[in-house]
């Protein structure tokens, strides 16, 4: 069987997938070989911010014919696995479950229940090429509290956050997702509030935690003397890292977040690298019918001549003598 440029991408989008799910905290780039997708190309109209404004009908072919549009090569994006300090990582949504992480953030500093290794972990999430995470909120902010430095790891999408999110949007609706709700304002949270409900949950225990005593005594075996003494720690952090919470314009609610599980990771990661998804005009016959338009325009795969990384693959491929 001759290798074509589709079995290629095929072939090496089957190894990104194996990385991720290895778990390998480096990013595997495939920029050099099949990155086209251009962010500024993607039609907000077709891509929104907000899950809710997502048409449930055309998500599915947005999501499914990028490779009827006669031009394997203007939907693939970069997807590979990333670790970095949670601090350096940047939020994408404008709510919180604050209960929710910080009870994370207990069980971090104690080194208690799911969290018996501490701060950070694997995110279960999609990063931005500009560092927005697009879930695993939760852990994350619990990370920012206990130690802003840990490493938390995901999958790197080469598309900024504003466009990365319309783009997982369309691939959530298109699989039935549904967005989650949150009950705070991530911006209305300050090293105060934080740490007086830290204070309060620490004092009161829970369904996800153990008792007063028992967390005071996992503070103590980390090095932390009293409550007060956790509560400064965690306050500490959260003012420390503003700049990871700030909020922009674009950014939605959880609840018109992608909701895309850690289990469909691997998913989200081969229908982008491999042009699976109708990101860029000329779009499936499918979609431009629905917009309205002609047929797709001829290949432009040769724009890409005198690429030297790109030639010596296509020469491994037998695409090119």
């Amino acid at each position: 069987m001759r290798m074509t440029e589709t079995l290629l991408r095929s072939i090496i989008s089957r190894e990104v997938m194996k990385i991720v799910s290895e778990g390998k905290g480096r990013q595997y780039s495939l920029r050099p070989l099949f990155e086209d997708a251009d962010p500024q190309k993607i039609d907000p109209n077709l891509f929104p911010t907000k899950l809710s404004s997502v048409d449930p009908v055309l998500s599915k072919s947005l999501a499914a014919k990028g490779q009827e549009d006669k031009q394997e090569e203007d939907d693939t994006v970069d997807a590979g696995a990333v670790s970095r300090p949670a601090s350096s990582l940047k939020a994408s949504q404008t709510t919180m479950d604050f209960g929710k992480f910080v009870g994370m953030a207990i069980q971090m500093l104690g080194k208690m229940g799911s969290f018996t290794s501490g701060a950070g972990g694997d995110l279960g999430a999609i990063v931005s090429s500009d560092g927005h995470i697009m879930d695993g909120h939760h852990r994350w902010a619990a990370t920012l509290m206990v130690d802003p430095s840990a490493k938390v790891g995901g999958l790197l999408v080469g598309l900024p956050g504003e466009k990365l999110v319309g783009v997982l949007n369309v691939w959530t609706a298109a699989h039935g997702g549904k967005g989650k709700p949150s009950d705070t304002d991530l911006s209305s949270l300050t090293g105060d509030s934080v740490a007086s409900k830290f204070k309060e949950m620490c004092s009161k225990g829970g369904k996800f935690l153990p008792s007063p005593e028992e967390i005071l005594k996992a503070f103590n075996a980390e090095g932390f003397d009293s409550l007060d003494a956790a509560a400064e720690h965690v306050k500490k952090n959260w003012d420390s890292t503003e700049g990871a919470r700030a909020i922009e314009g674009w950014m939605p609610p959880k609840v018109d977040m992608p909701a895309i599980e850690p289990d469909q990771l691997s998913q989200v990661a081969k229908d982008i690298s491999s042009g699976t998804m109708d990101i860029n005009p000329p779009y499936s016959p499918d979609v431009a019918a629905s917009m309205g338009g002609g047929k797709p325009t001829k290949s432009e795969s040769s724009r890409h001549a005198g690429d030297p990384i790109l030639e010596r693959w296509q020469k491994l491929a037998g695409l090119v003598p």
